[in-house]
Parts: C-alpha cells; sequence; structure tokens
C-alpha cells in the first residue's frame, strides 16, 4: 500500500487527472456514450467463441464493436481475459470508445494502471487526451496502433463507406479510415 506521500509524488510526477468535457463536441460525446446500447448476447457469445478458438481460453484479447451514433462513427473496446478456465470465469468488459467523424475525434476510457492492458474495470468512462504530442504517446496505450482478435460491425457512416469500410475492416485499423491524424 502507498504512503499518501509517496502517491503524491507519483500524482506529481504523472500528472494523473480526470478529464471533464470541455469543449462542445466532448460534451455532446458524453451525452451521447450514455445512449449507447449494451452489448448483445449474441455478440458476446461470437466473441467468446472466436476466444476460445484462438486463445483455447488463454491470455487476454480485445474486442472492436463499430457502430453509428448520430453523427459520430464509434469504436467499441472490450477485454476478455480468462480467470479460471476450469470455471469458466472471464473477465469481460468495455474500456474504451473512440467517436469519430471527418472532423473530431474524443476518446472515452476507463482508468488505467500503469501496465499497457491494465485497465480499472471499477471507473467510470471519462474524457481522455487522444494523443500527448510531448511523449509521442497515446492515452490507449498502442491500442490505437496494436491489433485486435476480432470485430463486429453494426453499422457505418456513409464517409468511410467511401473509404473502404464495410461489414469487416479487412484487417485495417478502423480510426486508419479516418480522414485526419
Amino acid at each position: 500500500m502507498l504512503s499518501l506521500a509517496v502517491f503524491q509524488t507519483l500524482n506529481g510526477l504523472l500528472k494523473i487527472t480526470i478529464m471533464k468535457p470541455r469543449s462542445k463536441i466532448e460534451k455532446r460525446v458524453v451525452e451521447l456514450s450514455a445512449t449507447l446500447k449494451p452489448l448483445r448476447d449474441e455478440d458476446f457469445w461470437r466473441m467468446l467463441a472466436d476466444y476460445q478458438k484462438t486463445y483455447k481460453g488463454k491470455g487476454l484479447s480485445y474486442y472492436l464493436l463499430l457502430e453509428r451514433c448520430k453523427e459520430f462513427q464509434v469504436i467499441r473496446y472490450y477485454y476478455l481475459k480468462t480467470i479460471r478456465k476450469r470455471t469458466g470465469e472471464y473477465r469481460f468488459f468495455e474500456f474504451a470508445q473512440i467517436w469519430m467523424n471527418k472532423d473530431n475525434r474524443v476518446v472515452l476510457a476507463k482508468d488505467r494502471f500503469m501496465s499497457v492492458d491494465g485497465w480499472r474495470e471499477w471507473t467510470d468512462m471519462s474524457v481522455k487526451q487522444w494523443f500527448n504530442k510531448k511523449y509521442d504517446y497515446s492515452y490507449l496505450g498502442g491500442v490505437d496502433r496494436i491489433g485486435w482478435s476480432g470485430s463486429v460491425v453494426r453499422s457505418v457512416l456513409p464517409e468511410l463507406r467511401k473509404r473502404g469500410m464495410g461489414k469487416s475492416c479487412h484487417g485495417i485499423n478502423p480510426i486508419n479510415y479516418a480522414s485526419h491524424s
């Protein structure tokens, strides 16, 4: 357990902050996020079956769900990891959402531990800084650059469909379909 002095020192070094939505776009995204429907049962079972087949129920995996919400394309990231294989216990939760359209990109995510795949499952999602240019670091810790195990595409914005995104991501990170970096 960390002492208060050590925590304050770490907090000062890491600058741990929870960003509140400031711009109109961020406020709109937070408002729309509350209207997203939960994952469908069939989508969960498809992800779980793929995980068991591909990974034999070991390790962790990320899955994407892509859907439209008003004027945004939403990429929802899910975390799936085996807790106890014998009993069929899994940890499964949504840990991030990337909201994008032709003009904007907003990230909502849970808080992180200090590891690549350490997400604080019990925290609420909040607006995160997309990219820190000073440190060449993305808040998602590379999830926006690394692969994923599977994706479910429910619906796609017309402008992204024109760029080639359809019912499958074709092995291309969906963020790359956006026109800006």
